[in-house]
């Protein structure tokens, strides 16, 4: 009973990253970490979910356009979500509020998500105001993942996202094929349409050390060899960090 028990505590913990992996709020307590490049901007945030539907945060955004670089204070709240049996809806809204780092005037964007998702298809709709250059960025989406996975397997997703950013009666829209990896609490998106490149990473945290705890003490039930698991998952510890050290070099060193 004590094994089924917590093998079904494991479960819990991982299998919420195949739903929420990269959503604006993640669960109560849980700290995120996301860096991604695209055309327009280089862009850092960290935060914490204060409760499930409230994420705050930092965030440093840097127009490569301009060369502008922002401060900011993040907050991404759920406004609605819909659970359905094999599926799941969500509303969220977003803000940013904060300074430019070399003149300190004011600046601010708001946004809303509206997303729909099952373990196969996911449907995305992001749009963004941008205070600094009064610029309206919409971002859609169409995923499709080609096989279903349980929690300890890596999840693949084949995404098309079309952009279009309007500013001053002008707009221009780009389209980008993305590949989505993720496993566990680790996430990467990158994708390329010729001219541009696009990059994403991201990762969760909260409880990760107890819950590894768990699972070797379960492991040891079984009379399996406690320290062999712990080598391995050291290294599948370790291996994650120099993709992450790999990713923000990549992103850095991308010309602007």
């Amino acid at each position: 009973m004590y094994q089924i028990k917590m093998i079904h505590k494991i479960k819990l913990f991982f299998y919420p990253f195949s739903s929420i992996s990269a959503h604006p709020v993640i669960f109560k307590n849980g700290k995120v970490f996301w860096i991604a490049q695209n055309p327009s901007f280089n862009d850092i945030r960290f935060g914490i979910s204060k409760t499930s539907n409230w994420l705050i945060g930092g965030r440093f955004l840097e127009d490569r356009n301009s060369n502008e670089t922002f401060a900011l204070i993040n907050n991404n709240y759920l406004a609605k979500r819909w659970n359905n049996r094999n599926s799941q809806a969500n509303l969220y809204l977003l803000s940013s509020a904060g300074m430019n780092t070399k003149n300190s005037e004011i600046m601010g964007n708001i946004g809303m998500h509206l997303d729909w998702e099952d373990r196969q298809f996911m449907v995305m709709q992001m749009l963004e105001y941008f205070s600094h250059n009064s610029s309206l960025v919409s971002n859609s989406r169409l995923a499709y993942s080609p096989y279903k996975v349980d929690y300890n397997r890596m999840s693949t997703w084949l995404i098309a996202q079309y952009s279009v950013e309007y500013q001053k009666e002008e707009y221009k829209y780009m389209f980008f094929p993305i590949i989505r990896l993720f496993k566990g609490n680790y996430l990467v998106e990158f994708g390329s349409n010729g001219n541009n490149s696009f990059l994403t990473f991201m990762t969760h945290f909260e409880c990760i050390y107890s819950c590894f705890l768990d699972y070797f003490n379960l492991l040891s039930s079984y009379k399996m060899n406690i320290f062999n698991n712990i080598a391995d998952k050291l290294i599948s510890i370790l291996i994650p960090k120099w993709v992450f050290i790999f990713l923000c070099c990549l992103l850095w060193l991308q010309p602007r």
